[in-house]
């Protein structure tokens, strides 16, 4: 027993010329050796980004080195696969997004990511904006399924990919609203935003930063977001679930990521490390860089990350199978 660190574990964040400084009086875990945070996917998205507050945070906050180091391929399963057979001691720990609850739904994998896998904190969750061109006669969700009732599939939607997030959401819709539309899919958000912008494809599911632009610029217009709460940094765009259409109460389809860590490692060391990041998350400063990415913090640790992550699955399996979606559609 610590009695000193229940009274002490508090701490301030603060960012001076580019270096993150942690005062504290005890932490749950120290690590004796640099640790890897083993990110899913290329540098420079979301799941990038937050790794890298997130490791420079932690960093400070264990008076250890806390390493970024990019996995990217298959969805993120290869960063998972890695991290899956890897030491569970705390030194390497995987830092990923939903991919990993909806890829199992369209393929089989080399592991099984909830029994491979131990889930240790659920950090944000991203959502995303439903936007049309504005040249259609569609201002809120409402008339976007009247529309699409009236004419199945004469609205085409964009997405960077079947099994995407944004393709995910607007699955979704349509099977909640009963309504069909036409799948255009794109290598990656940008040529997706384009095509959408040029009206090639009418709407689209986006992130804050691909869509916001656009939005205030009048060249998207923005009917709903995809998470249970409105957007901190767009107050004046409803949820989804507030459109007054009654299959869409309680519609969300945010991205959110996470970080977890071989299965075998000890219950006690998870929620050691849980705790520290959970600690972490709730400074000013990295609630700030959170809000920036137009992200809510979640925070769900160990079991009931776990619990998440499996209703997540079974939430994308049953969808894929009622849709009948095939990776690559």
């Amino acid at each position: 027993m610590r009695p000193v660190s229940i009274l002490c574990l508090r701490f301030v964040l603060c960012l001076s010329i580019g270096t993150w400084h942690i005062l504290t009086c005890a932490q749950s875990f120290s690590p004796s050796k640099p640790v890897k945070l083993i990110v899913s996917f290329a540098p420079g998205g979301s799941v990038d980004t937050s790794a890298r507050f997130i490791a420079a945070a932690l960093g400070e906050y264990w008076h250890q080195t806390v390493l970024v180091e990019n996995k990217p391929g298959a969805d993120g399963n290869i960063a998972a696969d890695f991290v899956a057979k890897n030491n569970p001691d705390g030194s390497v720990l995987l830092i990923t997004s939903n991919a990993i609850t909806i890829t199992p739904a369209l393929n089989p994998l080399p592991f099984d990511p909830l029994n491979d896998l131990k889930p240790i904190v659920r950090v944000m969750s991203i959502p995303n904006f439903l936007v049309v061109h504005p040249s259609l006669p569609i201002y809120k969700v409402q008339d976007l399924i009247e529309y699409a009732k009236r004419q199945p599939n004469r609205l085409s939607f964009a997405s960077s990919g079947t099994g995407t997030t944004p393709f995910m959401g607007m699955a979704l819709l349509q099977s909640v609203s009963g309504i069909q539309m036409t799948h255009i899919p794109f290598k990656g958000s940008a040529p997706a935003v384009l095509a959408t912008l040029s009206n090639q494809t009418q709407l689209m599911f986006g992130d804050l930063n691909s869509t916001m632009p656009h939005i205030r610029a009048g060249k998207f217009r923005a009917l709903g977001v995809s998470g249970l709460q409105r957007s901190a940094l767009a107050t004046d765009i409803p949820t989804i679930a507030e459109s007054g259409v009654s299959s869409l109460a309680g519609f969300e389809t945010s991205t959110w990521v996470g970080i977890l860590a071989p299965k075998s490692m000890t219950r006690s060391l998870s929620q050691n490390i849980a705790q520290d990041i959970s600690w972490v998350l709730k400074s000013n400063l990295i609630q700030e860089k959170i809000k920036t990415m137009g992200a809510q913090t979640n925070g769900e640790m160990t079991d009931d990350f776990g619990s998440f992550m499996r209703t997540d699955l079974e939430r994308w399996s049953r969808l894929v199978k009622e849709l009948e979606i095939k990776a690559g559609d």
